[in-house]
């Protein structure tokens, strides 16, 4: 594992759990953005842009892209931005779908899920629910 990416809603949580997750794979690298409901998330940003070997990926929690209501926005704004890849929460139902950005929601840690994003090394990008 070379990150772990948190999506939001839960933010200290995953500041505070940073040295337990990284047991297994200590070299990775985390990190995170607020959600709508991380009141007191000053240290995470509301959005980030990483290269994750060659795929340019945004992260959001989706709030501000109104994921409830669709995904247009979101993808829109990801693409126009120079990503390849979206990662977002917010709705907690798990999506992985290939639009102008390749769209992934984990959906909620609360149910067990998670996401596995693999970049190979044409910058190609794969999503998984697990």
């Amino acid at each position: 594992m070379d990150y772990y990416l948190h999506l939001g809603d839960g933010a200290r949580d995953f500041d505070a759990l940073q040295s337990f997750i990284l047991l297994p794979y200590p070299r990775a690298l985390l990190f995170g953005v607020k959600g709508n409901c991380d009141w007191t998330g000053e240290m995470f940003p509301e959005e980030l842009q990483l290269h994750i070997g060659a795929a340019n990926v945004m992260m959001t929690h989706g709030h501000r892209y109104g994921v409830k209501q669709g995904y247009d926005v979101i993808d829109t704004a990801s693409a126009r931005a120079g990503c390849t890849v979206t990662l977002f929460g917010h709705t907690h139902r798990p999506l992985v779908e290939q639009r102008s950005t390749l769209l992934i929601n984990p959906g909620s840690a609360r149910d067990d899920r998670l996401a596995l994003l693999t970049v190979h090394d044409d910058g190609r990008a794969e999503g998984e629910i697990l």
